[in-house]
């Protein structure tokens, strides 16, 4: 079986030269986050923008650069949010600073639309917020089974 696939980011999804320079300066500069290319962080803000879901759930957060492109791409989408779950409390490469910390200290202006829960299991929040989303972004483990047992955990919240 042969797939015609192919995403053309500069088709697919347009940016706005504010936004191209959001997530390619801003970001790496202020919060010292990175990718392999910035087309993955395009393809997160295109998605957002393209598809407008009210309610975002993000698992796996560690210092929080995906938490800002998704709250960016977000902020003009009336009544939207992220909810953000990890494991752990402390950032895993550096304990001397919280999960998500770049949100709160270095993008403030983007965390009004933001909850951020950490040091459990995604399902124990899941079960406690008994609420449904529109988008899923996992970023969590990047080895089997975790990735797994975290879509399996995120199923019976999501929306079709």
């Amino acid at each position: 079986m042969t797939t015609d696939l192919h995403i053309d980011y500069d088709i697919n999804f347009k940016y706005e030269e504010y936004e191209t320079e959001f997530v390619t300066s801003e970001i790496k500069e202020k919060s010292g986050w990175y990718l392999k290319n910035e087309k993955e962080a395009y393809f997160i803000n295109g998605i957002i923008r393209k598809y407008k879901p009210k309610r975002c759930l993000e698992i796996g957060v560690a210092r929080g650069g995906s938490s800002v492109v998704i709250l960016n791409a977000l902020k003009d989408i009336d009544n939207s949010f992220l909810v953000s779950l990890d494991l752990n409390e402390q950032l895993f490469s550096d304990p001397t600073k919280k999960t998500g910390f770049i949100v709160k200290e270095v993008f403030p202006e983007l965390s009004k639309n933001w909850q951020l829960f950490t040091g459990d299991q995604p399902h124990k929040f899941l079960m406690k917020l008994n609420i449904t989303f529109d988008f899923l972004f996992l970023d969590t483990a990047h080895y089997a089974p975790g990735e797994m047992i975290n879509i399996i955990e995120a199923l019976p919240f999501l929306n079709e």
